[in-house]
């Protein structure tokens, strides 16, 4: 409603469509807060959905701040956070020694205190959200204090205790010098995120995650490679501990989805994405996603572990993305399996993508692939100056290429969107919510086509 009194048609509608436009324009990553700005009616009704974003806070202090001027019902929506867990604050013991040295009164504070006093906050916060179903921690990644190793200890296990409803949890960073005992309490959680690397030993690890009734995802992001793949980063693992791998993954078959991300420069020997894992994987009935997004190009030896991989298992989705992704390797590994029903490709240039379709079209037409519905390719856009542009090829491209092989995709139909792809943060820096990339999306029209872009 404006000053002058006129209402807007948008109020017409029944409250409930309303706030699909709203959770439509304001849950997305990329959306902006313009619609806020409309009226305060609008304003009242939409922020909820705000709200229901994740909510990122580059510190502990910085989630207290913002619960102390934040009203209670609008906590009440927030679902999912994402905390950079930053160490103690030490300066408060510097004040009490110089204090010291001025009269006879004993110091009053101490290390632990503090270490104590702030692991007691986080869990009197996170109590304090009550509807918090997931959470996404980011730990300091290189060379950590003792006292920080001990400190993130106890910041897992005041998550477990108070947030024992959570439903996804996603460790970033260095969490090599923590066990997973602390999961033994989420009862509830269905969805676990982090490097592979832990105290616990893989025997106890198998243990621990089979006592998850309710865990159904499990992915593995290996952002670099510890110095030492044996002993763990800085070779201070200790000997019990070692990388979650294929023993771990062969005792736990229920799981319904593995997704692993590696975000080291090249591949090394603590590289989780390697043939002796694929193999372990091939016994998983209930296996039927695998997501494999690396920062560089798997070897001859991986992808055949992997072609063999996809012939024994059941896979009807399937997620690649790697530098220089060449089309030929779909052909000639036989990567996409007869099983597929969504496919989901980072490329590089258009043509590429023509080489791809190409290769559907041609299985198609030889009987094959018959369950693929839909075909997800998206191609990045760089920037260069504060420009956006594509990844340049050198060769010359058909300005409508793709939509020229409809024909030959049979019950695919293209569909272009730009959307917001998330993707693992290499850095520790969380990526800009407008960072957009190319999508062609084929599908046969009876799903929402934006689920599996954003999935």
């Amino acid at each position: 409603m404006s000053g002058t009194g006129h209402v807007s048609p948008l109020f017409s509608l029944p409250l409930e469509l309303r706030e699909e436009i709203y959770k439509s324009v304001l849950s997305g990553p990329s959306q902006g807060l313009d619609i806020l700005r409309t009226c305060q009616e609008i304003q009242h009704e939409a922020q909820k959905f705000l709200y229901q974003r994740e909510l990122i806070f580059p510190s502990q202090g910085a989630l207290y701040a913002w619960l102390a001027k934040t009203p209670r019902e609008l906590i009440a929506y927030v679902s999912s956070i994402t905390i950079h867990v930053q160490d103690v604050d030490l300066r408060p013991i510097l004040g009490d020694l110089t204090s010291s040295y001025q009269s006879a009164t004993p110091l009053r504070l101490s290390t632990s205190e503090l270490y104590r006093a702030e692991v007691g906050s986080l869990g009197q916060a996170l109590k304090e959200i009550p509807k918090l179903r997931i959470i996404t921690l980011r730990a300091l990644l290189h060379q950590p204090s003792m006292l920080y190793r001990q400190f993130t200890t106890q910041v897992l296990r005041v998550v477990s205790a108070s947030c024992p409803h959570l439903l996804d949890l996603r460790l970033e960073g260095n969490f090599h010098h923590q066990g997973l005992e602390f999961l033994a309490t989420l009862n509830s959680l269905e969805s676990l995120s982090f490097d592979g690397f832990s105290l616990s030993s893989p025997v106890q690890a198998v243990k621990i995650l089979a006592s998850l009734s309710h865990l159904h995802n499990l992915s593995l992001v290996s952002e670099y490679a510890p110095s030492n793949p044996d002993t763990g980063l800085d070779g201070n693992l200790t000997a019990k501990g070692g990388h979650f791998k294929e023993e771990v993954l062969r005792t736990a078959r229920r799981l319904p989805y593995v997704s692993t991300a590696e975000e080291i420069p090249v591949l090394s020997p603590t590289s989780f994405f390697i043939s002796e894992v694929l193999s372990s994987l091939h016994d998983h009935n209930a296996l039927n996603s695998i997501s494999i997004r690396l920062s560089y190009t798997p070897n001859v030896a991986t992808l055949v572990s992997l072609e063999e991989f996809l012939k024994r298992s059941p896979i009807t989705r399937l997620e690649l993305d790697w530098p220089d992704l060449q089309p030929d390797v779909l052909q000639r590994h036989c990567l996409l399996g007869s099983h597929l029903k969504t496919v989901w490709v980072k490329i590089h240039y258009e043509s590429y993508a023509i080489e791809i379709l190409w290769s559907i079209v041609e299985n198609r037409q030889a009987g094959d692939l018959n369950n693929l519905r839909k075909v997800v390719l998206i191609r990045p856009i760089t920037f260069c100056g504060g420009v956006r542009s594509l990844p340049h090829d050198e060769r010359k491209e058909d300005p409508q290429p793709v939509r020229r092989l409809g024909s030959g995709l049979g019950n695919l139909q293209l569909k272009s969107y730009r959307a917001a792809i998330k993707t693992v943060p290499i850095s520790g820096t969380v990526l800009a919510n407008d960072d957009r990339d190319i999508v062609h999306l084929f599908s046969d029209g009876k799903e929402n086509p934006l689920d599996d872009i954003n999935s």
